[in-house]
């Protein structure tokens, strides 16, 4: 595997880049987008879709949104995503760690809101997972 991952980190990017535009969109009709809730319900989706895939993994109807087209527009957006950038990292031989980078990468921001990954889904340490990521344990 090369270590040189500009082109498809450039790629990335940009799926990250367009999801965070669709999140802002949202956010203006749904500003409960915001509430812990539904923060740790979207990073569980990208976590479990995205950065250590589960076999048979879905991404849910609902994010605790209050309302349903909120939770689909959501669902829309966090599955476009995972498809893309899963198709990107797998051709790439992306480790959990090389994923986790990719998503939790501050130079893709929304203005004029700078919003970057966290103001959507928190931020996982990596530290506390291994290169397969799984939770390491103190």
């Amino acid at each position: 595997m090369e270590n040189d991952l500009s082109f498809g980190d450039r790629n990335l990017e940009q799926a990250l880049l367009d999801l965070l535009v669709k999140l802002t969109n949202i956010s203006q009709h749904h500003q409960d987008l915001f509430d812990s809730e539904v923060r740790d319900k979207m990073a569980q989706t990208v976590f479990h879709g995205f950065l250590k895939p589960t076999e048979s993994f879905t991404v849910p109807t609902d994010h605790g949104l209050s309302s349903i087209e909120g939770n689909l527009l959501i669902r829309d957006s966090l599955d476009s995503y995972i498809k893309e950038a899963s198709a990107l990292a797998t051709a790439q031989g992306l480790d959990f760690h090389r994923r986790l980078d990719a998503f939790q990468n501050y130079k893709v921001k929304i203005v004029p809101f700078s919003f970057a990954y966290d103001s959507f889904f928190g931020h996982f340490m990596a530290r506390c997972f291994d290169q397969d990521g799984n939770q390491i344990q103190p």
